[in-house]
Order: structure tokens, then C-alpha cells, then sequence
């Protein structure tokens, strides 16, 4: 069994408490009363978090970046309502995201009361990519090699990339491809969400999160390979 890590105690259960009172109270001024809550429970547990298992992740996916700052690795508290219906500002949850350059596969992760949701790959593929993932999944080796891994990470921990985005294969692809469902995605993320591991909250959180990330690496690494 791995060894804890000693230089990050876990996530502050308090911060659960803390998303749980910021979904009852949602708006600016309760927020601005409790912002010592805010960064002594989510940004100084999330920097922690992020520069402890930084160099680990760099070991195990060369050029995948942990950067400790909220806009870095760690996404802001703060909602962008502009194109949604829920005005809410602020979000009940805390999300990190550990990728090579903007727009590319990488790993993810998010805690909230309710759950803890980790994963890799693409959520949605620019139109270059997403040729270039065609013509990869399209190909009978390496598109039969995605299958494989998709497997492996399913029986690892029961990681999935969710359903295909379309609901037929696109027009100039044969619909009777062996990798027909593939072809029906726009983005890939293999993951898994479950209610947060007690794990998180002590000494071995980030032994417990880098061997979820190490699972999904060879999704992370297909994906880097196939959109080049």
C-alpha cells in the first residue's frame, strides 16, 4: 500500500459544511461575509492539494501541468452566468484540472458534498482534433487499441466516457464500422463519480487521487497520440 503523503493532510471536511451552507445562501453578499471561510477551506486546501501532487503527476504524464493557483489547476469559485438560466454566482463544488496546454487531454477532478468525480481525457474535441480522432478511431489497429483501453479502465474502477454525443455515425463514415460507437463521439473522458472517499479528507488523499489519475493514463496518453 502506498505511503501517505506527509506534506498534504487531506481536504478540510469543513469544506463540505461550507458548499453546503454557499447552496442555501447563494448570492454575494453571504459570500463576502464568510470569504476568510473561502480561502482558509477551498483556496489554501486546493493550492496544498495541487503542489503536492504536482511533481507526481508530472512523473506519470510528462507535460501535464499542475499550476497552485485558483485559474490555474484550480477552477474559480465563481459561476459565468451569462448564457445559463441559473443566475447563481458561485459554485458548490471544487473542481481541478491538470492538462498539457488549454484544449488539450489531461485529468480532472471534483468534490462536492454529494460527490467526487475524477477522469481524463477531452470534453469536447476542436473541429481539427476531431478529424484527426475520426481518422485515428477509423483506422482497424490503433481504433481497436482505444477500445482495449477503454476496457482496462472500466474494470479498473469502473471508469466510463459516458454516451456518444451523436446519435449516428457522421455522414462519410461507414455506420457498420467495428468502431462505430467511437466514431459517434465529439469529445472523450473516461471517469467515474461516487460519493467522496473518506480517503480525500486525510494523509492519503493524494496517494489515493494520483492512483485513480495513473488508471486513466493510458486514456490520457491514447488521446495525446491520436490528436497529436
Amino acid at each position: 500500500m502506498p505511503a501517505a503523503n506527509p506534506r498534504f493532510p487531506g481536504f478540510p471536511r469543513a469544506l463540505m459544511g461550507f458548499f453546503e451552507d454557499l447552496g442555501r445562501h447563494n448570492e454575494r453578499s453571504w459570500f463576502e461575509s464568510r470569504r476568510s471561510d473561502y480561502e482558509k477551506l477551498y483556496v489554501e486546501p486546493a493550492r496544498g492539494f495541487v503542489s503536492a501532487i504536482g511533481p507526481k503527476l508530472a512523473k506519470l504524464a510528462p507535460g501535464v501541468e499542475a499550476d497552485p493557483r485558483v485559474g490555474g489547476s484550480i477552477q474559480r469559485i465563481h459561476r459565468d452566468t451569462r448564457f445559463s438560466k441559473d443566475k447563481t454566482p458561485y459554485k458548490t463544488w471544487l473542481h481541478f484540472g491538470f492538462v498539457p496546454g488549454k484544449g488539450e487531454p489531461g485529468f480532472f477532478m471534483r468534490i462536492s458534498p454529494a460527490s467526487f468525480g475524477i477522469g481524463a481525457g477531452l470534453f469536447g474535441f476542436q473541429p481539427d482534433q476531431l478529424e484527426r480522432y475520426r481518422a485515428v478511431v477509423a483506422d482497424p489497429k490503433r481504433g481497436a487499441a482505444l477500445q482495449k483501453t477503454l476496457a482496462k479502465a472500466a474494470k479498473a474502477w469502473r471508469y466510463t466516457p459516458g454516451e456518444p454525443q451523436l446519435k449516428r455515425v457522421p455522414r462519410g463514415l461507414d455506420p457498420e464500422h467495428p468502431h462505430a460507437e467511437l466514431l459517434r463521439y465529439k469529445g472523450l473522458f473516461a471517469g467515474r463519480e461516487t460519493k467522496p472517499p473518506a480517503a480525500l479528507f486525510g494523509p492519503k488523499c493524494v496517494d489515493f487521487c494520483l492512483e485513480r489519475f495513473r488508471e486513466l493514463r493510458p486514456v490520457q496518453a491514447w488521446l495525446v497520440d491520436a490528436l497529436g
